[in-house]
């Protein structure tokens, strides 16, 4: 099958009629972030994927959308020309919107395909749904490593289940598997009708019975044992390729390390500096703390040191005073007594007071208020008696101003050259260079450290499989992952025993079955019939497996060759495709010697090119067993990690293939001052290709206003 032709009609933000002719080669778009890459994935899918999930609210032009008044409508078409074989075909799938005050009414989707017969140039109306003719002219099978977006996208393509299913599709293993069903299906029935016809004796009968029912347990829990098994093994595998881009990513982790320590470092150069500016920029404040504001006046500077010399004196008196009481309320708490207020009777009269129940002072009789006062303060007295009480040195000029002061003034007297006008000025500008030269260390340091977070993020895009925690807790992570691991290990040793013990008791259990069979009354014909039935059953599992091997060193063989084509002149060791259990295929690196080869030996575009080159090679199988029919395979972005040479080679060898591949990018492609795309022609025009597209939106373009939004096709010679 061959892509011809692909129009895009307002769908998302293909304004209008855009079409790509495509060539039965090499086709290289492309085009920035933004500007309509993933739109041609999604309108492939929309086309080809009758599970497309896609919604129409997403698929229609907002631009267009924006045009039209309350109540009109517009249409949204992808049309898609194919060939296969001698025809072509034309499919159309298309629906309407409609503009409303509320939200946009959607029309039913609508689906027609043309056939045109090559030969004789006909043209018919196809009856049949685009589902049922993607079946038939681009199967899913092969759908499903012919499109992937990402990297990622074709890394899970050739892991586990995915993989398993692609080698089902395409080695003759899958047509033993149907005969070996077959077969032990008839083996089954055979069995089952030679016990009916035989005429044995009920003792024999009934011990077959319970022996079939041992047999059907025992082999339900070797199939339970064997899930159980298999689902630790992909837990296994998970902490292993886990641990793996761990040991991987040492290094990678180490640099991320020392590129973050340098950010903290240019950080707190750069805190430092503005907290040095906050302090310098304070002129003013400078000036008066400085006192340069008396600089140049003597009267002033006279006056000044007068009133010092006279606030000194009155700040030494008020300190001694408050000394000297500080001592005495010392000495009388040390005798163990508080005094009472000034003017206050002692604690001998108010005792004799409230004997006599008569005032002394004023001779008269005391009152019910007075006699609560007398005692309250006798207690309040005696209780300061049982505790221990220190009074501190009373701080009675906390800020300490007027030595500050005092300073100043001895400054001026004795360095007057300090407070000159010279000197101001030369404070003033060393304060200015210093700001000056601070702004510049924070517009450098941010400027590296924005240089530096880009190169965190590429390092973090050579790694997808691993977060930024987990790269920054490598060693942590290890330990955690080789534990779980170790456990997942015990679990799978220790069903693995079970099940090879139940396996030995099931083959006794069998033993017994068919010599008890051998007591029924029936001709040896009949007997030998269900044997041989079985035996071929045996048969056809064994060539399955056979054909699944030979198959799988085809493959491997092949995706090695694609692995060296695409890394000329680096050591790129071997690929090596292996069942790893009935479920799940998974392939190896292996050295040129067979030994097992380190991820840590890989650099992250011959990691890359490992899945791509087992899918190049799965392409190659599929044409070859499926009537020679070529299927097309459209990447997005597959050389993001591969260096300008590696790249040249990477395009060769699709050139090479001479089949239809097409490569969206944004790799050769710069941006002017105005952040608007342009090709990069000397390194583009190195590159072998068929066809080549730029994909670009139309400028000015506001990204908040999808009104705006439209690419525009300019083909490339």
């Amino acid at each position: 099958m061959i892509i011809k032709k692909l129009t895009l009609e307002n769908f998302m933000c293909y304004y209008s009629n855009k079409s790509f002719e495509f060539s039965d080669g090499l086709n290289i778009i492309l085009g920035h972030n933004g500007d309509g890459k993933s739109t041609l994935f999604r309108a492939f899918n929309w086309i080809f994927d009758q599970y497309s999930k896609l919604e129409l609210a997403e698929l229609y032009s907002k631009k267009r959308y924006s045009e039209i008044l309350n109540k009109e409508s517009f249409e949204i078409n992808v049309e898609c020309i194919i060939t296969q074989y001698e025809s072509e075909y034309k499919i159309l799938k298309s629906f309407t919107v409609t503009k409303s005050d509320d939200n946009p009414k959607f029309s039913r989707i609508k689906e027609e395909i043309w056939i045109k017969d090559l030969n004789t140039g006909n043209k018919t109306l196809e009856n049949i749904s685009i589902s049922k003719l993607s079946q038939r002219v681009f199967p899913e099978a092969f759908r499903n490593f012919s499109m992937f977006e990402t990297e990622t996208d074709a890394l899970k393509i050739v892991e586990g289940e995915q993989l398993a299913e692609l080698v089902k599709n395409f080695s003759n293993a899958k047509y033993y598997e149907t005969l070996d069903g077959v077969i032990e299906n008839f083996a089954e029935r055979a069995d089952k009708q030679f016990r009916r016809e035989s005429n044995s004796d009920k003792n024999a009968s009934d011990t077959i019975e319970n022996l079939d029912k041992e047999i059907a347990e025992t082999k339900r829990e070797i199939k339970k044992l064997s899930d159980s098994i298999a689902e630790d093994e992909k837990g296994r595998d998970f902490y292993a390729d886990k641990i793996s881009d761990l040991v991987k990513n040492l290094t990678i982790s180490e640099d991320y390390k020392k590129i973050e320590e340098n950010i903290n470092k240019l950080n707190s150069e750069i805190v430092k500096a503005r907290d040095e500016n906050k302090i310098r920029n304070r002129f003013t404040d400078k000036i008066f703390d400085d006192f340069y504001l008396l600089t140049g006046f003597e009267k002033i500077i006279f006056e000044f040191s007068d009133k010092i010399n006279k606030l000194r004196l009155e700040k030494n008196k008020v300190d001694n005073d408050e000394r000297n009481k500080y001592a005495h309320e010392k000495l009388q708490l040390e005798n163990g007594s508080t005094p009472f207020p000034p003017g206050f009777p002692s604690l001998e009269i108010l005792e004799e007071i409230l004997h006599a129940n008569i005032c002394k002072i004023c001779n008269t009789e005391l009152v019910d208020n007075s006699k609560e006062y007398i005692n309250k303060s006798i207690k309040m007295f005696n209780d300061s008696k049982k505790k221990e009480k220190e009074i501190e040195m009373p701080t009675i000029f906390p800020n300490n101003f007027i030595d500050e002061f005092q300073l100043i003034n001895r400054s001026i007297q004795l360095k007057p050259d300090k407070y000159s006008e010279k000197r101001i000025e030369e404070e003033i500008e060393f304060g200015i260079k210093r700001i000056k030269s601070n702004n510049k260390i924070i517009d450098a340091n941010t400027n590296t450290i924005n240089e530096l977070k880009i190169e965190q993020k590429e390092i973090m895009a050579k790694i997808p499989n691993i977060t930024e925690e987990e790269l920054k807790d490598i060693r942590h992570n290890h330990e955690k992952y080789s534990y779980e691991k170790d456990i997942l290990i015990g679990k799978i040793s220790e069903n693995i025993i079970k099940r090879n013990t139940k396996n030995i008791a099931l083959n006794e259990v069998v033993k017994t079955r068919v010599k008890t069979l051998s007591q029924y009354k029936e001709s040896d014909f009949k007997r030998s019939t269900v044997d041989v039935l079985s035996l071929f059953s045996e048969i056809a599992k064994n060539v399955k497996e056979e054909q699944y091997e030979i198959f799988l060193k085809v493959l491997s063989e092949r995706a090695t060759d694609y692995l060296k084509k695409i890394n000329i002149g680096e050591i790129t060791g071997k690929i090596e495709l292996y069942k790893k259990n009935e479920k799940e295929v998974a392939y190896k690196s292996l050295n040129e010697d067979n030994s097992l080869r380190s991820n840590l030996e890989d650099s992250g575009a011959l990691q890359i090119s490992k899945p791509l080159s087992i899918l190049f090679a799965i392409a190659d199988i599929a044409s070859e067993t499926a009537d020679n029919e070529n299927y097309p395979m459209i990447f997005d972005a597959p050389t993001g990690r591969y260096s300008p040479d590696r790249e040249k080679e990477f395009f060769n060898v699709l050139k090479s293939t001479k089949k239809q591949r097409i490569v969206v990018t944004l790799r050769f492609l710069g941006v002017d001052d105005t952040n608007a795309p342009f090709v990069n022609t000397d390194y583009f025009q190195n590159i072998d290709k068929d066809k080549a597209f730029f994909i670009k939106r139309v400028r000015p373009f506001d990204i908040n206003k999808p009104e705006t939004i439209n690419t525009e096709i300019e083909i490339i010679n």
